[in-house]
């Protein structure tokens, strides 16, 4: 087996100091929305790993500190799943399964190969995207009067082929 390279071993530090860690994949040309995933659900949750579109990184990282927390709680995640706390106001985001066809190469790479590395099979993964409203409207992309900054913000990887990467 070749020697692990110093990310995959902060990786897996990481996820066994604090059960997850977190990815923020951002495009340099701005042109996608940047994005961040977990890492470890599966591992210390027993649940999908998650990723959210479209805030900047820091917030990501903190809603995903609380979705960790609240699943501990006992908190199930799922398809239209509603999370509560993870944005200041009364603002619910709302969970979706990602559809196989946007689980590929272009979102959870290091999730992937951490279940790999864990023993799991990464073929059959599964994935949850977190959805947040519009903070003027309370929308969510899939609502009729979205705004179209929403809608580009926050691809909608539940459906068939609607990946933007």
């Amino acid at each position: 087996m070749a020697e692990l390279a110093a990310y995959e071993k902060d990786l897996i530090a990481n996820v066994e100091k604090h059960g997850w860690q977190a990815t923020h994949v951002f495009d340099p040309d701005g042109d996608a929305p940047g994005f961040t995933y977990s890492i470890g659900f599966p591992h210390t949750l027993n649940c999908p790993d998650f990723i959210i579109f479209g805030l900047p990184s820091n917030l990501m990282h903190s809603m995903f500190w609380e979705i960790f927390r609240q699943i501990k709680d006992g908190n199930k995640p799922g398809d239209g799943t509603k999370w509560e706390g993870l944005l200041e106001g009364d603002f619910v985001c709302i969970s979706r399964l990602v559809h196989a066809d946007n689980s590929g190469s272009n979102y959870f790479n290091s999730a992937r190969w951490f279940h790999q590395h864990d023993g799991g099979d990464a073929k059959k993964m599964s994935f949850m995207q977190l959805f947040w409203p519009g903070a003027q409207n309370n929308l969510y992309p899939w609502d009729e009067g979205c705004g179209d900054d929403l809608i580009k913000a926050q691809p909608l990887l539940y459906e068939p082929g609607h990946d933007y990467g």
